[in-house]
């Protein structure tokens, strides 16, 4: 079994709500996922997804940059109303 699935059904086995899948996919170091894959895991329909995401977002925990993608903001972050801003890239003194 994938870690993909035993993640989707240890979530389906816990009843889990919109607001505990954002919980358990920050403490696996992800902040990212799609409509879909929120809908599989935990098992509800489209329209519940949206009002729960919905609920998210006015509370600042959920950011929708794009048409069925979210991002789950940090709690640290909440008050800037966006997910945190990426990490900086350094170039290696020696690249050209």
């Amino acid at each position: 079994m994938d870690i993909y699935n035993l993640f989707l059904n240890m979530m389906l086995q816990a009843g889990s709500s919109l607001p505990n899948f954002v919980t358990t996919l920050q403490s696996e170091g992800r902040i990212t996922f799609t409509r879909a894959e929120a809908i599989a895991a935990l098992g509800i329909t489209e329209a519940a997804f949206l009002k729960a995401a919905a609920r998210l977002q006015k509370r600042h925990m959920l950011f929708n940059p794009r048409h069925g993608f979210y991002v789950a903001v940090p709690p640290q972050f909440m008050s800037w109303e966006a997910p945190p801003p990426p990490p900086p890239v350094h170039r290696r003194a020696d690249a050209a």
